[in-house]
C-alpha cells in the first residue's frame, strides 16, 4: 500500500501555541519573602490571570519574583509581565528570561540514574558518582540563550494613571528560542530602595514574527513596549 501525503499538512508548532497558553499565573509563581507580611498571594476581582490570584507586594527590600514555563516551543516570544505599577513605590526593574532546552534535563536524568549503582558501592565508586552529580548539575544549569532588560516604569504609571487602568504589562523584548526548552523568567530588583504596592497577575510569551521581531528591537520602540494591560478580545478589536 503507498501513502499519499495530505494536501494539507498542519504545523504542529503553531496547533501547539494556540492550544498551550504560553503563560505562568501568579499562583504557580515563587518568590523571597512570600510570608503575607512583605510579600502575600491574594484573590482578587480585578486579577486578569486565570486563577483570578494576584501576588501583592506590601513592602519589602529585596524584591525576587521568578518561575517557569515548560515545553517552549522554537520561536521568537515577547516576554510580557502583567502587572499593577500605577501606585507603586518602584522606578525600574530588572527582567531576566533564560531558555533551557529539554534535552540537557534528559541528559541530567540518564547521568542520574547511571549514577545510583555506583553509590552503594565502594568509596572510589561513590566518588565517582560524586563527580557524574556534578557534571549533571552543569548540564542543567546549561542555558542556551539569556536576556536581561530593565525597563523603566514611570510613563506606564502615568498612562495607567490617565486611562483609570489598573493593570499594565510591563515588556522585556523578544526572547529567541531555537529548541524545545523551559523558559525561566525572573522580575527583580534589589538595590537598597524600599519597594511598595506592586501587585503581579502573569507572565506570557507572546509569539511573534520576523517583522516584528525587528520593529520591538528598534531603539524609538523599545522604549515605548509597556501599555496599559487591555482584555485579549478588546486588544484584538483595537489592532482590527
Amino acid at each position: 500500500m503507498r501513502l499519499v501525503p495530505s494536501p494539507a499538512v498542519p504545523d504542529y508548532r503553531q496547533l501547539c501555541s494556540k492550544l498551550q497558553q504560553l503563560r505562568l499565573d501568579a499562583a504557580h509563581m515563587s518568590c523571597a519573602w512570600l510570608n503575607d507580611q512583605y510579600l502575600s498571594l491574594q484573590e482578587t476581582r480585578d486579577s486578569p490571570a486565570g486563577s483570578g490570584m494576584a501576588l501583592l507586594l506590601n513592602s519589602v527590600w529585596w524584591l525576587d519574583v521568578s518561575g517557569s514555563i515548560p515545553g517552549v516551543p522554537p520561536g521568537s516570544y515577547k516576554v510580557s509581565w502583567v502587572m499593577d505599577v500605577t501606585h507603586a513605590h518602584l522606578d525600574k526593574l530588572t527582567l531576566t528570561a533564560e531558555a533551557v532546552p529539554v534535552h540537557a534535563k534528559h541528559q541530567q536524568q540518564q547521568q542520574q540514574d547511571g549514577a545510583e549503582p555506583a553509590a552503594s558501592a565502594a568509596t572510589s565508586a561513590a566518588a565517582a558518582s560524586e563527580a557524574v552529580a556534578a557534571q549533571a548539575d552543569k548540564q542543567q544549569g546549561k542555558v542556551e540563550v539569556q536576556q536581561r532588560w530593565r525597563p523603566a516604569l514611570q510613563r506606564l504609571q502615568q498612562q495607567c494613571r490617565m486611562q483609570g487602568a489598573a493593570w499594565g504589562v510591563v515588556s522585556g523584548g523578544v526572547l529567541s528560542v531555537s529548541e524545545y526548552s523551559t523558559v525561566q523568567l525572573r522580575c527583580s530588583n534589589t538595590d537598597s530602595t524600599f519597594k511598595q504596592n506592586v501587585r503581579w497577575a502573569m507572565v506570557e510569551l507572546v509569539p511573534v514574527k520576523l517583522q516584528q521581531q525587528h520593529q520591538q528591537q528598534l531603539p524609538h520602540v523599545a522604549s515605548h513596549r509597556n501599555r496599559v494591560w487591555r482584555p485579549p478580545a478588546q486588544h484584538a478589536g483595537r489592532q482590527g
